[in-house]
């Protein structure tokens, strides 16, 4: 893969140089915040040597003006704090990180940084989607466990009645057939019949007859009854036995799934963990990825007409009189945000990614109809060549894009880079496919 010259020395002395340039590019870089080798550890504070530019650290959106001589305009930076945003103009792929859209992944032959850097970004769509997915299980697991719980005690409870009602119809039967043997003992037997008291009125036959008739009449239709209910309670016990049977194939399949999405973000951490240690070797072997860095202007500099300086912690930038006014409330906002980390999915106040920082730039500028993702951004802006490139346009990498930038001239932009970057200054990379301008 071919390097490009991204080292960028020297001042630049005059003013119509520097007017098609629109910045002064640095003698020496800056320490590359996203480099392994120079990156402190999480927690661990960092410096940046400041410029003599004015940061309010709170209150409204600052003045974009302040006299400071008769020939040069010079621009205070805002603050770091977020200026409030209507959430509701945002597109809806900015409600969350699960939200957005998995990264678009150039090809490691054409951009093998990109390809390292967005291939993590994609492990952590990926992750973040699989942790979801194992937190939803989880609940649906417990919803089957109750469920499950909840037909056990019912037909633990219809099989106890089912129980009942088969002690109750022996103890029926048996009493048929005590009955029946007492009838039989009692007045059935030869040996009692001849030893019973004569009766010409046959007053012996009626009684036996009666209690034959009571007796074993009642009995029978006792145990017919008993019967009756028994086959009911069977017949309950053997549909909740069913219902219980499949509620526990049902709970085991959830318990296997559960684990299994368990296991899905284990892989998932796994793959990430790879993908991050192939990215800081990538990183550590392109010496040549360090930021790009501005000078501060000379003090008797003279700007054309119109152009207005825009201080940064790396060196000032300069907007032409034909952008927009707004270009540079937008450019102050971004500048603000140089150094602080990106994250895939980050809109701020903290973390950015490189689409949800142009977002949150240009709604600071009052622009609304900004849309969230790199991708949408790249056909709502105005498509402008590169030779009429001029500082505060969107620079885009890909078609679809996979990344945007702000210009700021020289051959370089500001961007959140990639993962384990910081926002900062950057030459703008071989794999640009073109400049957009706001749509105000």
């Amino acid at each position: 893969m071919r390097r490009p010259l991204w080292r960028v020395g020297g001042t630049i002395a005059a003013a119509a140089a520097l007017a098609l340039v629109g910045v002064v590019p640095a003698a020496t870089a800056a320490p590359d915040p996203g480099d392994p080798t120079t990156t402190p550890a999480p927690g661990a504070s960092t410096t940046t040597t400041p410029v003599t530019a004015t940061t309010p650290s709170t209150g409204p959106a600052p003045s974009t003006t302040s006299t400071t001589s008769p020939t040069t305009t010079t621009t205070t930076v805002p603050g770091t704090t977020l200026p409030p945003v209507d959430d509701a103009t945002i597109d809806a792929e900015s409600s969350g990180f699960s939200a957005l859209p998995a990264p678009l992944i150039p090809s490691a032959a054409d951009d093998p940084l990109f390809h390292a850097a967005l291939t993590v970004d994609d492990d952590l769509v990926k992750l973040s989607k699989s942790q979801v997915t194992y937190l939803k299980q989880i609940a649906a697991t417990r919803k089957v466990a109750a469920r499950a719980a909840s037909v056990r005690r019912t037909y633990e409870a219809v099989n106890a009645a089912d129980i009942d009602a088969r002690g109750h119809l022996a103890d029926t039967r048996s009493i048929l057939r005590a009955a029946a043997l007492h009838a039989y003992a009692g007045f059935g037997s030869v040996e009692t019949a001849a030893n019973a008291p004569e009766a010409s009125d046959g007053s012996m036959v009626l009684p036996y007859r009666t209690y034959v008739r009571v007796t074993i009449a009642d009995a029978t239709r006792h145990v017919s009854e008993a019967a009756d209910a028994q086959g009911r309670t069977g017949a309950d016990a053997a549909a909740a036995r069913a219902k219980d049977r499949s509620a526990q194939a049902e709970l085991r399949q959830a318990r296997a799934d559960e684990r299994a999405a368990r296991r899905a973000v284990a892989d998932a951490k796994e793959q990430l963990a790879r993908d991050r240690a192939a990215l800081r070797l990538l990183l550590a072997s392109m010496p040549d990825m360090a930021p790009g860095t501005l000078d501060r202007l000379p003090d008797d500099v003279e700007l054309p007409e119109g152009a207005t300086p825009v201080d940064s912690p790396v060196g000032t930038i300069v907007v032409p009189a034909s952008a927009d006014p707004r270009t540079v409330t937008a450019l102050q906002f971004i500048v603000a945000q140089i150094g602080k980390p990106y994250l895939w999915g980050g809109v701020g106040p903290n973390a950015y990614d490189c689409s949800g920082l142009m977002l949150r730039g240009f709604q600071a500028a009052g622009n609304r109809r900004i849309p969230r993702v790199s991708q949408s951004q790249q056909l709502w802006a105005t498509p402008v060549d590169a030779k009429d490139a001029q500082p505060g346009d969107l620079v885009f990498f890909g078609t679809p894009a996979y990344h945007v930038g702000i210009y700021i001239g020289g051959g370089l932009m500001l961007d959140a880079p990639f993962t384990g970057a910081r926002v900062r200054v950057d030459p703008i990379w071989p794999s640009v496919s073109g400049y957009g301008r706001a749509v105000w």
